[in-house]
């Protein structure tokens, strides 16, 4: 392959020595930037893609770019090597990339960035989570004591994320109130037909019959229900909003487990979004959980059926196993992938996304969809 060649030229005129362990044949960037192709040696690494070619990297200045997450960070492939500053400051040495530099200081021996000062747009959006279609009522505790039908309650989880994988604020997460049956007790939303007091069936929309639209005003326990609302400024920072439709059945052990678990993977999270949101096609914005950090939800079928405990529809069977797991569908909206949902006219309007949850038959085959409307607040001018 032509760009082999390039990368063994590269390292040939820099003398970076033998090829490391690791990289004995150069390897392909991965995804999303899987275009490049790389090879480690002994005194840096030499890193190539279509538009930039072969350049060498060694030193502070390798160092500085690999904790800004390589190719993947904001800096994107170099498109220089390792030049001298001109004199009379030529101890000094820079080099360029897609995204800045990187500028190495000989007193110090440290490499500052310099990101390249663009126009960058932004806008404040907000995201509410409108309602649901039933399309199959799931399968519920066996002798109905939280209600006829269906009850269920929509969680959700945010955080937002600079490009370099950093929290701007600490991930948030709440759920409704139960919406169904109201079965005498406190604290509920009545929805559903299957009863004068509620529960919910195969059929139902809910809060409205266009559950997709937000006509009712917007509220923080209930449909229609207020997920997230923030600024979101072009190639800087990125928000993942997980939504999740529960079924109802009295024991929250396993919302309570997954939330912690979520807590404690967050510094991988947040590399991992600002990886998949780097480069990230607008139109793409839907994602499994699993390739952006978030922890698969296991459970014994054993303990899912028939008895009482929350869980998550679109439970899946793992294999041929007795286990059961939800993998997340989680929005990762950027700038780009915003205007574009804004400006989509869908069958049910504008900036509506719909997102499917599916449990296995041997859990009722449940099938609901959730309707989730990102809308644009403002537009806001930013300097790079």
């Amino acid at each position: 392959m032509p760009q082999f060649d390039e990368i063994a030229d590269k390292a040939r005129q820099f003398n970076l020595g033998n090829p490391t362990r690791d990289t004995p044949e150069p390897r392909q960037t991965p995804p999303p930037r899987d275009q490049g192709w790389y090879q480690h040696f002994e005194r840096g690494s030499v890193y190539w893609s279509p538009a930039t070619g072969a350049h060498m990297i060694i030193g502070t200045i390798r160092d500085t770019w690999s904790r800004l997450r390589w190719e993947q960070g904001v800096l994107g492939f170099p498109v220089t090597d390792e030049l001298p500053v001109p004199a009379p400051y030529a101890q000094h040495r820079y080099q360029l990339f897609e995204g800045g530099g990187l500028y190495w200081h000989a007193n110090t021996n440290t490499a500052v960035l310099l990101e390249r000062k663009t126009e960058r747009r932004s806008a404040r959006y907000r995201v509410t989570i409108n309602g649901f279609t039933v399309n199959q009522q799931t399968s519920d505790h066996i002798l109905e004591v939280d209600g006829k039908g269906d009850e269920i309650y929509i969680a959700y989880e945010t955080r937002m994320v600079n490009m370099d994988g950093s929290l701007i604020s600490p991930p948030y997460s709440d759920r409704t109130k139960v919406l169904g049956d109201t079965n005498n007790q406190p604290n509920r939303v009545q929805a559903g037909s299957l009863s004068n007091k509620g529960g919910i069936r195969t059929g139902d929309n809910v809060p409205t019959n266009t559950p997709w639209a937000h006509t009712t005003g917007i509220y923080a326990d209930r449909l229609p229900l207020a997920a997230w609302e923030g600024v979101l400024v072009q190639g800087r920072n990125a928000v993942a909003i997980t939504p999740s439709i529960w079924e109802y059945d009295g024991g929250e052990d396993l919302l309570t487990t997954w939330s912690r678990a979520l807590a404690e993977n967050g510094a991988a999270i947040g590399g991992a979004i600002a990886g998949i949101a780097t480069g990230m096609q607008p139109d793409n914005y839907i994602r499994n959980g699993l390739e952006l950090g978030l922890p698969a939800l296991r459970k014994l079928i054993s303990s899912v059926i028939g008895t009482a405990g929350d869980r998550p529809i679109g439970m899946v069977r793992e294999g041929d196993t007795d286990n059961y797991v939800f993998h997340p569908q989680v929005l990762l909206l950027t700038y780009e992938a915003c205007e574009q949902i804004v400006q989509t006219v869908t069958p049910r309007g504008r900036g509506i996304i719909s997102l499917n949850y599916k449990d296995d038959n041997r859990l009722g085959a449940g099938n609901y969809t959730l309707f989730v409307q990102v809308d644009r607040i403002t537009d806001i001018p930013t300097p790079g």
